[in-house]
């Protein structure tokens, strides 16, 4: 299955589905709506589509890269970075950034492609941090409340509260 959505994605009637050239901003827009790429997303994520699947089509696809001439399946490697630009895997941040690194003439949609990926990458909330206080009632071990606690770096508080300040001046809310 992995080996034929490779093959889909450098078919003629995938570039076809895509449309003339777009800006980076539109393309990644029209990539990430595409059901191609979505089921490469998807089976990255399972894990049916591997890591080393992604290196042996790219390295396939660059074997073809002539100097002073585009890549033939430019697009293809554009709707890759779109795939795996929300992966919290190594190998796809390697992969967007070290494709928006190259500074490469004959791949040009596909780098200014990482780019756009890269910095909506940058962009993306990252996980929260969540912790609970279980207080354990001294003469049995039940649990006597769940308290959630809000993440202020270095010191958690109940949320809701306000910290005490010695001086009125100084006094503010914290939510």
């Amino acid at each position: 299955m992995t080996v034929e959505l490779l093959d889909r994605l450098t078919s003629q009637g995938f570039e076809e589905s895509i449309g003339p050239l777009l800006p980076p901003s539109i393309l990644r827009r029209v990539l990430q709506r595409h059901p191609l790429v979505q089921e490469l997303t998807v089976a990255f994520r399972v894990g049916t589509l591997t890591e080393q699947n992604l290196r042996d089509f790219i390295k396939t696809e660059l074997h073809h890269l002539r100097r002073g001439e585009p890549l033939r399946h430019d697009v293809a490697i554009a709707a890759l970075a779109v795939a795996l630009e929300s992966s919290p895997s190594a190998f796809a941040s390697e992969f967007v950034t070290g494709l928006a690194a190259l500074e490469i003439v004959e791949m040009q949609q596909s780098v200014l492609m990482a780019k756009e990926c890269a910095k909506h990458r940058k962009a993306a909330p990252c996980t929260v941090r969540k912790t609970f206080e279980v207080e354990v009632a001294p003469t049995t071990s039940e649990p006597r409340a769940i308290v959630p606690l809000v993440d202020e770096g270095r010191r958690f508080r109940p949320p809701n509260t306000f910290e005490k300040h010695s001086d009125l001046n100084d006094a503010h809310a914290t939510p």
